[in-house]
């Protein structure tokens, strides 16, 4: 998980929005993390569902997918937690192939290919998407963190009605716990 403060700055890109009243930048923030936790409920229980929203371009009656701005912002987020990324190999790699197609990453070089051929390459992108996100969730769920190893007491734990361990001879509840 990335806290907002990293993926935030590349939301707004070059220009943060300057907010007139809190509640105007809490209100964007409650939509962007229900949005964000729509996606991933979505992936972590109807992934068949999941569809990136594409812009579209009708051209001579012809409709075609516009992609490059969603597949560069997915490796902007990429690139927030790049080491991570590079440690998933050549299984995350294969995966990530046809996004990275569309980006400034790879110049775009994709739109030489055939139209046919762009058309199958955006077709990848969903599938690759819901796996990626199954291929990080398994790892999230055997990861645990190097702290979180749980604290054990040294001595028992004072009751109440115990004798305050600070030799005062009153009981605990009479003397330090207030």
């Amino acid at each position: 998980m990335i806290p907002p403060s990293r993926w935030l700055p590349e939301v707004w890109g070059d220009f943060e929005p300057v907010w007139d009243q809190a509640e105007d930048m809490q209100r964007m923030m409650s939509l962007m993390m229900r949005h964000m936790n729509g996606i991933a409920a979505t992936l972590m229980g109807h992934s068949g569902d999941f569809e990136p929203i594409f812009l579209e371009r009708t051209i001579e009656g012809k409709a075609y997918a516009i992609v490059d701005k969603w597949c560069e912002g997915y490796r902007r987020g990429v690139s927030l937690t790049a080491e991570q990324w590079s440690e998933g190999g050549s299984e995350v790699d294969k995966l990530l192939i046809p996004i990275m197609a569309f980006t400034e990453e790879t110049d775009w070089q994709v739109h030489e290919y055939s139209a046919a051929e762009v058309a199958t390459i955006q077709q990848e992108i969903a599938p690759n998407v819901q796996k990626l996100h199954a291929y990080w969730l398994a790892r999230r769920e055997d990861y645990t963190p190097p702290d979180a190893t749980p604290m054990r007491r040294a001595e028992p734990q004072v009751g109440r009605n115990d004798p305050c361990p600070c030799g005062s001879g009153n009981k605990y509840k009479k003397c330090c716990l207030y």
